[in-house]
């Protein structure tokens, strides 16, 4: 009778929020004596079936929440249906709903997110260059430790690739979508030593899912949410070796097996995770994520380095509700208002570009915007820096900073490096990146090149006797 009251009732995640780690494990739920159970996924993959209703959606956000609150995580989201797994961990903090009491950009939630096919292989493409540079880059370190395993820590982050419904892509019939889980696979086979590891969820316990032999020797960490629906649910293919398992144990939406390297298969229950909880965790994360290490963010490139870059995306916008026009149109509370994606808010990236205009207004002055009535009355008009530029030809908040960083150099002017390092804690921006910026600059006038070598500069042209 006790076990099937702790499984009846909806607990709701903890509302305590404090650092975790992938080494002492990620609570995924509790058994059915109310102990946390958790998975330990340093070396392990993890699969998660649950048919349509059984709290499987539910269960991917209490994943993510983990992986938020650990500092040695950063989180890839894969969902090919819209992205929807991910949006409600990335919408409110691009679109400013977040706001933190010291008034610091709040960091999406998870690290990126990929709702198309082709952002989906950009992202894997990239997971899988980084494991490859990681084995090479750090050589040294793995020597000096002794083991084959790299050691992961929040400087030398573990990459979690959370894939929706990624079984079903491995087994799928289109061309297409089967060289979307040949790249999986590939991951999977070569990233574990690296700190690359996945979950994949899928709609059922079937011999076509579970038939992978990658799957089934890497996916150690498992879990069935069964909510009593028994069609596609082979409790006895999904955990090898455990007898006893029924699918009527466990009737309640969220409720199901999980077994693990560490645990075996028994009765557990995913807490219910709220939206406003969602929003909570990501404020209150957003300091916490680490930072990809250099090693793996050199061999990412540019395709990481813009990922949440304006064109990228452009398909979350996509997203709003086509009904929600109407200024006066009832929006449930706590709920994630997709329609204001059009609304042109500012966005932290953009807060932060604009700050930084502020500070270089403050310290040179600045001239007033293009088109006004002022713009005839040169006499009037106060000496300073026109930085219109960067409200009117830069594409990015990125761009804007980097060209912010610019003018702020003065005549002494700067590198691309400098830049870079300016950018880096706010934008993630590559110096690879910076340099093409600079190259355009130079094609269209904006900046000039001064000295030669490593004594190269770069000078924005109010700086430049002709400026």
């Amino acid at each position: 009778m006790t076990t099937v009251n702790v499984l009846e009732q909806e607990r709701t995640y903890p509302t305590d929020y404090s650092t975790l780690s992938l080494h002492t494990g990620i609570p995924w739920g509790y058994r059915t004596n109310a102990q946390q159970i958790l998975a330990y996924l340093r070396e392990q993959c993890a699969l998660i079936v649950g048919p349509t209703g059984s709290g499987k959606t539910n269960m991917v956000h209490a994943i993510l929440a983990g992986f938020a609150r650990a500092e040695d995580v950063l989180t890839w989201v894969i969902d090919l249906n819209a992205g929807s797994a991910g949006l409600p961990w990335v919408l409110p903090a691009l679109n400013g709903q977040i706001v933190r009491e010291d008034g610091k950009p709040v960091r999406p939630g998870i690290d990126w997110l990929a709702g198309t096919f082709d952002e989906a292989m950009t992202m894997l493409d990239a997971a899988v260059r980084v494991a490859k540079q990681r084995k090479m880059g750090y050589q040294a370190l793995l020597s000096k430790a002794n083991t084959d395993l790299l050691p992961i820590s929040a400087k030398i982050p573990q990459i979690m690739l959370v894939i929706d419904e990624g079984a079903e892509i491995l087994v799928s019939p289109d061309r297409q979508v089967r060289k979307l889980g040949e790249k999986i696979l590939e991951v999977i086979r070569i990233a574990r030593a690296m700190g690359v590891r996945t979950v994949l969820t899928a709609l059922g316990a079937t011999g076509s899912v579970l038939s992978n032999l990658m799957i089934r020797r890497e996916a150690k960490v498992r879990v069935a949410l069964t909510g009593s629906e028994t069609e596609g649910m082979d409790l006895s293919k999904m955990f090898p070796g455990s007898r006893g398992l029924r699918v009527d144990q466990a009737p309640y939406k969220g409720a199901g097996f999980m077994g693990t390297p560490e645990s075996p298969a028994a009765l557990f229950k995913a807490w219910r995770i709220l939206p406003n909880q969602i929003r909570e965790i990501t404020a209150a994360t957003s300091d916490r994520h680490p930072r990809l290490d250099d090693v793996s963010a050199k061999a990412a490139g540019p395709a990481y380095a813009r990922r949440w870059d304006a064109d990228r995306t452009a398909w979350m916008r996509d997203q709003a509700v086509s009904d929600d026009a109407g200024d006066d149109s009832p929006v449930t509370p706590g709920a994630l208002r997709l329609s204001a994606l059009n609304e042109q808010q500012e966005s932290p990236e953009d807060a932060l570009a604009r700050r930084f205009r502020e500070e270089i207004d403050a310290q040179f002055g600045t001239a007033p915007e293009p088109h006004t009535t002022e713009q005839d009355d040169v006499a009037e008009r106060p000496v300073g820096l026109n930085l219109s530029a960067l409200r009117d030809e830069q594409d990015s908040p990125a761009q804007q900073a980097a060209l912010a960083a610019l003018i702020a150099a003065g005549p002494a002017g700067t590198g691309a490096s400098a830049i870079a390092r300016t950018l880096a804690d706010g934008f993630g921006t590559t110096r690879q990146t910076v340099v093409g910026w600079l190259k355009t600059w130079l094609t269209d006038g904006t900046a000039v090149r001064v000295g030669e070598g490593t004594k190269a500069r770069y000078v924005h042209r109010s700086h430049t006797p002709n400026g």
